[in-house]
């Protein structure tokens, strides 16, 4: 019997620990079959033609929706293979479009507008059917249409019957056509317009409007508001003859940011108010706001004197005791 000192008995446990290990780490890596067991193995994949669309269920029936074993099983593999396979011809069934008898689409571009519909877009006889967000109302402020709405819009005021009232301006909006109208005789002896006024003037303009909304679309474009002329704040813009009248001045534009909440003002020459922008001259460029992120447009405090000479809507509060706000009018929507 031989004896060993501790370091050494140490040493051969440690050397023993470690042959066993390797022993059970090279048979997990293997792998080893249970005692009277054959090794487990996955099933082969049910192998189909890639030619062949994907049969139904045993004995040539349909699959049952409501059953996911009816269907056959395919790898993802197959179904790949099959889908490479398809041609146009086999995508032709009796069930779909002739495809080859189908003519040839032109782009858009290529199908402008004959000479005899140009000239009856101009005299503003017929007019194009328009899509899109803007629906037209994008469309310039001397378009046809506008001018001849502006025109219905005056003679009905016009031909109103008691005190007479005048169109003083016509502001379009991109959803909004804001009329305005005041004493024809501007004299104060026959006091501000009142709410049976402008009640009166808006039922005039939609009974007129509405012979020729078919052709137009003004009440299924636009909001129509009637207003008085009211009074407005020093150096305000507020109305499109106030905007034509100071084109090329100096002007003050409060933006609004509806991300941040906190709005800027520019400051710049008035080129052009259009219904869906401002466009100012800032150092020789041309600025282009949108119209909804416009608070308002007002002049400089040199300039406000020069806007009380005499333009309406331009900065010069009017005496006005109507208090009743403007009448609005919409149609209801087309079903």
């Amino acid at each position: 019997r031989s004896m060993l000192s501790p370091a050494a008995a140490m040493t051969s446990r440690a050397r023993f620990a470690l042959a066993l290990g390797l022993g059970l780490l090279s048979l997990a890596c293997v792998g080893f079959a249970p005692p009277n067991r054959p090794p487990l193995r996955s099933a082969p994949a049910v192998r189909r033609p890639a030619t062949e669309p994907p049969a139904g269920a045993e004995g040539g029936e349909d699959p049952d929706p409501q059953d996911p074993a009816s269907y056959p099983r395919m790898s993802d593999r197959d179904v790949a293979e099959y889908i490479d396979s398809l041609t146009m011809d086999d995508l032709k069934t009796s069930d779909e479009p002739p495809w080859d008898d189908l003519p040839e689409m032109e782009p858009l571009d290529d199908q402008p507008f004959t000479a005899e519909e140009e000239a009856k877009i101009k005299s503003g006889e017929w007019l194009p059917e328009w899509f899109g967000d803007w629906d037209g109302r994008d469309e310039p402020l001397d378009a046809p249409w506008r001018r001849e709405a502006e025109g219905i819009i005056r003679d009905a005021v016009a031909m109103l019957d008691g005190a007479p009232l005048v169109v003083t301006d016509v502001f379009w909006d991109l959803a909004k056509l804001r009329v305005t109208v005041d004493r024809a005789d501007d004299d104060d002896a026959q006091g501000a317009v009142t709410a049976e006024d402008t009640s009166r003037a808006t039922r005039s303009i939609v009974a007129e409007l509405d012979e020729v909304d078919p052709r137009l679309r003004i009440l299924d474009r636009f909001d129509l508001e009637v207003t008085s002329p009211g009074a407005v704040a020093d150096g305000v813009l507020a109305t499109q003859r106030a905007f034509d009248a100071f084109k090329g001045f100096d002007v003050l534009v409060d933006t609004d940011n509806p991300i941040s909440g906190v709005g800027r003002t520019l400051e710049g020459k008035l080129v052009e108010k259009t219904p869906t922008e401002l466009h100012i001259n800032k150092k020789g460029d041309i600025v282009r706001i949108p119209w909804h992120l416009v608070l308002q447009v007002r002049l400089p405090p040199a300039l406000e004197e020069t806007a009380s000479g005499g333009v309406k809507g331009g900065g010069k509060k009017k005496k006005n005791n109507n208090n009743h706000g403007p009448r609005r009018w919409r149609r209801s929507p087309r079903r």
